[in-house]
């Protein structure tokens, strides 16, 4: 059985197998949204789809909360990318700065439902 959970005093979202906890997305609390920094799977569970399931249920419970999503992961933000009923590539404002998945300026932004996956740090709008 795949479980996904919250566990707010790790900052992270844990997925569970049977009961053992096998993979885990790290994130830093933002002004209104989530920074997903890095996402760790145990080897022996590589390939089986489980980074995909721990992705969508972190992101089921932070759009549940009406939080926003700071995809500084790489895997987290090709995740999003690759499934749109989650995140679609969305038009920046020209000029307006964006995170990068290294901590920078000026990626593309990506949207999860009506919620903005990709936030600018300074003005915390879109």
């Amino acid at each position: 059985m795949i479980e996904v959970h919250h566990n707010p005093p790790e900052l992270r979202y844990e997925l569970l197998l049977d009961g053992r906890l096998v993979a885990h997305i790290r994130y830093r609390r933002e002004p209104g949204a989530l920074a997903l920094v890095h996402t760790d799977i145990e080897p022996a569970y590589d390939g089986m789809g489980l980074a995909g399931e721990l992705v969508e249920g972190a992101l089921i419970d932070i759009r549940g909360q009406g939080s926003h999503v700071i995809p500084v992961c790489p895997y987290v933000g090709d995740w999003i990318r690759g499934h749109p009923d989650y995140g679609r590539p969305r038009r920046g404002r020209p000029g307006h700065p964006r995170l990068r998945r290294d901590g920078g300026r000026a990626a593309a932004p990506a949207s999860i439902g009506s919620s903005s996956a990709w936030i600018d740090p300074s003005s915390r709008s879109w």
